[in-house]
Formats: C-alpha cells, structure tokens, sequence
C-alpha cells in the first residue's frame, strides 16, 4: 500500500513472521528511511540462512538419471554433470578445465528428472552442498561430496 504525500511517498508493508517487521518506508526527496516496529537479529539470521550454502551450477548431464526407491519408501535420483571453465593462462594459451559433481534429488523432484533429463541435456540446478563418507568392503573408508538438488531447469 503506497500514500503519496506533500513530502514523499510513503509504503507501507504487511508484518512479517520472521521478527522483521517493517512499518513504514519512506521516500523522502533526500533520503530513504526504514522504520520497524523492532529490530530482531533473528532477522538477519533468516537472511543469511537463505543464502548460506546454496550452489547454482550449469552444466552438461554425462548419463541418464538412475532412479530408486530409498528404504523410507520415496525415490532418489542420481545423476552426474560436468561443468567447465575456460580461461587464458600466462602464455595465452586457452585452457579448458572441466569438474564433475554428483547430483542427488529426493521425492517428486527425483521422478520429474527421471522423465524429463537425459544423457547430454544441458540443466541449471541449484541445491546444497552436502559431505559423506562410507566405508567399502576392503575397509576403506571414501569420502563423497554431493549436491541434494532443490530446483532444476533444462535449457536444451
């Protein structure tokens, strides 16, 4: 909602669930002032955690997604993609590095990549950055880094 006064505009927001609650903003000619009913680090807290750990990748699908069934009962789909990085190195000769991450998406996500991701298709995934490790039958214990795939876009 937006009044428009003699000095400004003035906007005001709905409250907030998260402790932020800002009243008012105000548009004044030299200067934008935030007014809150109260300032809640709890706030900046909710901020940051949107943004902490978040992985945006684009890159190329090396297999067909394979799914299963977990042992809770809902589908996992794993998958591998490569990414690439293109730059010029001292010589100026251009170098071409390419990395390769494990994808792993859960429940309704895991069966839509299933149907619609293939072997070559290029995909823009965001998820989060996860560690495990396992041992192997030898005793060896193998570290894995993963990406647990919260959205994913196909661009070809």
């Amino acid at each position: 909602m937006t009044f428009s006064t003699a000095n400004g505009t003035v906007s005001v927001f709905k409250r907030l669930n998260y402790g932020y609650r800002p009243l008012a903003v105000l548009y004044l000619p030299n200067a934008i002032r935030i007014r809150t009913a109260h300032y809640s680090p709890s706030y900046s807290n909710y901020v940051m955690s949107s943004y902490c750990n978040q992985i945006q990748l684009i890159g190329c699908l090396n297999r067909d997604v394979e799914l299963k069934a977990s042992r809770h009962g809902g589908m996992m789909a794993r998958v591998s993609m490569a990414t690439r990085e293109v730059y010029k190195n001292e010589a100026g000769e251009k170098v071409v590095e390419i990395y390769w991450h494990n994808l792993v998406a859960w429940g309704k996500l895991a069966e839509m990549m299933h149907v619609l991701c293939r072997r070559g298709k290029e995909v823009v995934i965001q998820g989060k950055l996860t560690h495990r490790n396992y041992e192997t039958k030898d005793g060896i214990t193998r570290n894995i880094s993963e990406i647990i795939v919260s959205e994913f876009l196909l661009i070809s």
